[in-house]
């Protein structure tokens, strides 16, 4: 079953790396992080995803090692009706570090939802995605906590 994802990429413009079952994703600018200091990291895409799926959005292994950083709150979740710029949650534990600008740091999968039809759940192992670079997406509505009165 193959499914169409619009993309938009940001700044830098480097695609996504397909590794395994997940898609390697660069970050949009250079970023500088002081000890304990938290920060929304942009990635350079923004994208549509298909009716009944979302998009679990994760540390690369090695992000830890390397840059003492890690996601806050675990994963980041991507609603289908969200089509802003990817943004990555990222608490820095250590004391300094630079993310460069074109950083593979994060990677995402896509996930069925649960209340999606019956036989949607029957065909999802069978997942391809094709993505379709465009210039620009439809309005979404907010994101990162929005819903509560966040503003980013």
């Amino acid at each position: 079953m193959l499914k169409t994802v619009k993309i938009v990429y940001h700044g830098n413009k480097l695609p996504l790396r397909k590794e395994g079952n997940n898609y390697d994703i660069a970050v949009d600018g250079e970023h500088r992080f002081e000890h304990d200091e938290f920060k929304l990291v942009p990635l350079n895409v923004s994208m549509t995803l298909p009716k009944w799926y979302g998009a679990h959005i994760l540390s690369r292994s090695s992000l830890p090692v390397k840059k003492s950083i890690i996601i806050s709150n675990g994963i980041g979740e991507v609603e289908a009706n969200y089509a802003g710029v990817w943004k990555f949650p990222a608490y820095h534990f250590g004391f300094g570090t630079i993310i460069s600008d074109g950083e593979y740091i994060a990677q995402f999968n896509v996930y069925l939802l649960d209340e999606a039809p019956w036989w949607l759940h029957i065909l999802n192992p069978f997942l391809k995605l094709k993505f379709k670079e465009v210039d620009v997406l439809t309005t979404t509505r907010g994101g990162f906590g929005s819903t509560n009165g966040y503003k980013n």
